[in-house]
């Protein structure tokens, strides 16, 4: 089975770099990070309106990947229509420490907040959300593709499962995308396979994986 993890953290060659990266937290490795503010994430849950949301999310950092997220996501649900979606898109975390930002949402705490559902599906929704409306408006598959990259151990599971169904529904404009990629990054896609001269069908053939 392929694996989509750094090169020098995969499961299967690496397995004690890997024990490692499982025994310190994201914060260990890109840095330590401010608590998640908690009552700014309740509030935003919480939200009933698009002008309440709003009006929260004014107040609140435009730095916090974490608070951005959430924003987002009930952005969507309050205002499902193809700008938002589009916007939501735009917005996916574009580096990896953003993306554990989000991550951290789901880290244990006094309060139980990590394993509040409606947080599951700001930090786990996200890879599903952005897969399908890449395929919907035939955009934003490099996006889908790079939270992917970012992502490592558990939260890779859920991660690539959907970057796989983004290949396989709208293989075409994945290859192009994957082209797009530096190529150490085309390679961890697709093992030591080179996607130069393939087709779209190769490509999801060689770079697919059933996790």
């Amino acid at each position: 089975m392929k694996q989509r993890f750094p090169q020098n953290l995969s499961i299967l060659r690496w397995p004690l770099a890997v024990g490692l990266l499982w025994l310190a937290s994201p914060a260990q490795i890109y840095g330590e990070e401010p608590p998640i503010d908690e009552a700014a994430v309740r509030a935003l849950l919480e939200a009933k309106d698009l002008k309440s949301l709003d009006r929260l999310s004014a107040k609140l950092s435009k730095e916090d990947a974490a608070l951005g997220a959430i924003y987002r996501t009930r952005r969507l649900t309050l205002n499902n229509t193809y700008k938002e979606e589009l916007r939501f898109l735009d917005a996916l975390p574009d580096s990896a420490p953003k993306l554990w930002r989000v991550y951290h949402l789901t880290y244990p705490s006094p309060s139980g907040l990590g394993e509040d559902s409606r947080i599951g599906d700001v930090v786990y929704g996200m890879f599903e959300r952005a897969a399908r409306l890449a395929q919907k408006h035939g955009s934003g598959h490099r996006r889908v593709l790079q939270i992917c990259l970012f992502s490592d151990g558990e939260l890779a599971e859920t991660a690539w499962e959907w970057c796989d169904w983004l290949l396989k529904a709208d293989p075409e404009r994945s290859l192009r995308s994957i082209q797009s990629l530096p190529v150490e990054d085309q390679r961890r896609m697709c093992g030591d396979v080179s996607i130069k001269g393939l087709t779209a069908r190769e490509v999801v053939e060689k770079c697919s994986v059933d996790l």
